[in-house]
């Protein structure tokens, strides 16, 4: 037999946990919590009863994700553009990718860091 994945929801239809394994002390869960809007704002993962990790997520007043801290405390940002599309992407170390588009709105480059 396979291994099992569980999930739950709440009422509005937001993934609050899954759970895999078989509720056993090796089983792991991950819950998810959500602002008024819906976005997702925390990440929890853990084995049993103990918590592992967890990341945070926060957002402009346009709904577009910010920043993302891992659990190590290190922390990723996003930038867009005027009309909303990322712009660029800039990891933990300090590392920034940018993205630009052309006038169909499609992506049109991609600059990684090194190159």
């Amino acid at each position: 037999m396979g291994e099992q994945v569980g999930y739950t929801y709440d009422s509005d239809g937001e993934l609050t946990s899954s759970t895999t394994g078989d509720g056993t002390p090796a089983a792991t869960t991950s819950t998810y919590s959500y602002n008024p809007l819906g976005e997702l704002v925390s990440s929890t993962a853990g084995a049993g009863t103990s918590v592992v990790a967890t990341s945070t997520y926060s957002y402009n007043s346009s709904g577009e994700a910010t920043s993302e801290t891992n659990p190590g405390g290190k922390t990723a940002t996003y930038t867009y553009d005027p009309l909303g599309q990322l712009a660029s992407v800039t990891n933990p170390l300090g590392d920034q990718t940018t993205y630009t588009y052309n006038e169909e709105g499609q992506l049109a480059s991609v600059t990684e860091p090194n190159g």
